[in-house]
């Protein structure tokens, strides 16, 4: 890919950084010998314990939860023999019904460890008291420590993508957004668009879109089973969302905290903000009620390790806060909030980088929860999964059982993927490529999967 594509990774270190107003900071990095001395500073045994859960949980990633990602979601009983069957997955059983608060405060002792490790384990999309997902834990934290970030953006990584597609004979046509899924006979026909054109299907079709939009808007119910109807009327949304602070800077941020410790300037995620792990748990339970408060958010900086991504000496940065979910605010309520929370996000981390201020930012764009609902209609509540993670909708129940084969049982060569099916949210998350699969299946084409080096 790199060869034909130019597709180039790298892998920022530190990956995470945890910042106090006293200087000192904790750091996750890729090596977990070198987190643990980072952790040591504020206990020695949540070192030791970190350095014996990184092991852990890379061979749960690497022996059952990786492979999980990138295949169907088994029956019940067939999952559960499988589990049992193996000391790793009788491991990742046993931390199923626990939170992640449960599993980060069993793990370390210390208020700001559990704080960075808290954070980290939530901020894709768990509930920080939700029982029943906790083997998702091990996977979130693992994944803290192995970031990885395209050279020369997402925005590139796209491109391959289409470029990969029209090599392969595919098109993609757009912006035209479909008005009718048009079934005849009980076969998914081909696609209307809302400017009145429309388009046949050679062999299949396959949403990307959520649940409601695919099956009660577009496919339509009267070609529905009315239980799967009241099923996908049921399904739930985030309880989260985020602003999202996007900035262009005239100079990266100066650390105070990068006096004692140089590394943390080279940090690609900061969380800031969070002096007790007390002030974490209340900003998740002020978004649960609806409530808008000062808090903590954490900023990423691809320029520091992609200077591609700006002009020469400048900088780039997103900045990241919890929010409640778009139902809690009008509009108008919304559009307020939009200057408020990048003047508290500036003002706040003024504490821990004296020059981010207004005067070195040269543009920024503040995307709320009512901007990414605009912008992606299928983050219907402005959220980033197509629906909320809980385990009633994990799974083989995401959305619903009946298509959680990626197929709709009631419309021939009617597909779906994308995050509102296992295995949930994330570009590497497998939905699609399971999907893909089952098309493969069905259709009796080569199953490029099982060909030699391949592990999925």
């Amino acid at each position: 890919m790199e060869e034909i594509y130019d597709l180039k990774f790298v892998f920022p270190d530190p990956v995470m950084s945890l910042s106090l107003q006293d200087g000192r900071t904790l750091c996750i990095h890729q090596d977990a010998e070198r987190t643990a001395r980072s952790i040591a500073q504020f206990s020695e045994k949540d070192a030791r314990t970190y350095v014996k859960a990184a092991a852990k949980f890379k061979e749960y990633m690497d022996v059952f939860i990786a492979p999980a990602t990138y295949c169907r979601p088994h029956p019940a009983m067939e999952a559960m023999a499988k589990m049992n069957s193996h000391e790793i997955g009788r491991d990742l059983q046993a931390l199923q019904p626990m939170s992640p608060r449960a599993i980060v405060e069993e793990l370390f002792e210390n208020e700001h460890v559990r704080t960075f490790f808290l954070y980290a384990s939530c901020m894709w999309g768990l509930d920080y008291d939700l029982e029943g997902l906790g083997f998702l834990v091990p996977l979130y934290l693992n994944r803290a420590a192995n970031y990885r970030l395209v050279v020369g953006g997402t925005h590139h990584l796209a491109h391959v993508m289409s470029k990969v597609l029209y090599k392969n004979g595919g098109m993609i046509i757009g912006p035209k957004p479909v008005s009718k899924i048009v079934i005849e006979n009980g076969r998914a026909k081909g696609v209307e668009t809302e400017d009145g054109y429309y388009y046949e299907a050679g062999k299949f079709i396959v949403s990307s879109l959520n649940p409601h939009q695919t099956f009660l808007e577009l496919v339509g119910e009267k070609h529905l089973e009315p239980d799967f109807v009241v099923r996908t009327n049921d399904y739930k949304w985030e309880k989260t969302s985020f602003f999202h602070v996007h900035m262009a800077l005239t100079e990266a941020p100066e650390f105070k905290a990068a006096e004692n410790n140089p590394e943390v300037a080279k940090s690609f995620i900061h969380l800031f903000d969070y002096e007790s792990y007390q002030e974490l748990i209340d900003h998740f339970d002020a978004i649960r009620m609806g409530e808008v408060r000062d808090a903590g958010f954490n900023s990423c900086f691809p320029t520091l390790h992609d200077p591609s991504q700006a002009p020469a000496g400048k900088h780039t940065i997103l900045l990241e806060e919890f929010a409640a979910p778009l139902r809690f605010f009008s509009e108008k309520d919304w559009l307020k909030m939009k200057r408020e929370v990048v003047d508290h996000m500036l003002k706040d981390w003024q504490i821990y980088a004296p020059n981010m201020t207004w005067d070195n930012v040269i543009a920024h764009n503040i995307q709320t929860p009512l901007d990414v609902a605009y912008r992606h209609p299928d983050m219907k509540e402005g959220g980033w999964a197509e629906g909320a993670m809980m385990l009633s909708m994990h799974d083989r129940f995401r959305p619903v059982p009946e298509i959680a084969n990626y197929r709709i049982p009631d419309v021939k060569n009617m597909y779906i993927c994308s995050s509102n099916l296992h295995s949930c949210g994330g570009i590497g998350r497998g939905s699609s490529y399971n999907c893909f699969k089952k098309i493969v299946e069905d259709f009796d084409l080569p199953k490029i999967w099982e060909e030699k080096g391949r592990e999925y």
